[in-house]
């Protein structure tokens, strides 16, 4: 019964009954100590994790609910050294990207990040605005920083205020629509160039309908370049 108040209260009204009982019904909560959890739940409380936040960390990692006292202090300190304001809406997001990694894996992607001529301030301030960026594998964060800073031409400044970039796929979104783009440029589509920024943010409904059948005449070699088949086969499907 207390972990089913405790549960209810950081859940809240906005929490559907599927999430309730997948989270009462995780390991984490079945073998844990009520004690440890109500005192975790009080600490995070105190250090202004609450509402959504509170309920973020519940649901994508209860075990930090159960976490030794010390573990968590020092989790906490750890987040608030990297630069993640107490309180804030961030701070959720950093215990969730930071929790179960190691500082020296952080550490490597730090340094990697200003590897590429980055300061130590505007790296923290990329990680705080996208702490997922310490979950992306070191292969990922250098093949994409190098692509946006050296083929895309991005400015520094535009990958330190929107990092949210580094974390598209390459694979399935990013090249393909730099291919795109190159296309519409060699064509002269534009009277003025489209920013690639502006064509990362589009649904992929948008981006079809804006950058590639819009163009009539040119939209099967454009579909080509973005999905390497012909229109036919996007529209029979």
């Amino acid at each position: 019964m207390p972990f089913i108040e405790i549960v209810k209260k950081i859940l809240g009204s906005d929490g559907n009954i599927k999430e309730f009982f997948r989270v009462l019904s995780s390991r984490w909560i079945i073998w844990s100590d009520p004690q440890r959890f109500l005192a975790n739940y009080t600490f995070l409380e105190g250090c202004g994790i609450v509402g959504p936040q509170l309920a973020l960390i519940l649901k994508r990692q209860p075990n930090v609910f159960l976490m030794q006292e010390s573990k968590l202090r020092e989790l906490v300190s750890r987040v608030s050294d990297l630069g993640f304001p107490l309180g804030s809406k961030m701070f959720a997001h950093g215990i969730y990207a930071v929790n179960g990694l190691s500082k020296e894996t952080t550490k490597k992607k730090l340094d990697l990040v200003c590897s590429f001529g980055f300061s130590e301030g505007e790296c923290l301030e990329m990680f705080v605005r996208a702490p997922l960026l310490f979950r992306a594998s070191e292969e990922k964060l250098k093949f994409g920083i190098d692509f946006f800073l050296n083929t895309v031409e991005f400015k520094k400044l535009l990958l330190i205020h929107s990092p949210w970039v580094l974390m598209c796929s390459m694979e399935k979104r990013v090249i393909p629509r730099f291919k795109v783009l190159q296309v519409l440029k060699s064509k002269r589509l534009f009277n003025r160039e489209p920013s690639f920024y502006i064509m990362l943010q589009c649904t992929e409904a948008a981006f079809l309908e804006n950058f590639i059948l819009r163009f009539k005449d040119d939209a099967e070699e454009l579909l080509v370049a973005y999905k390497g088949h012909d229109l036919s086969v996007e529209e029979e499907s």
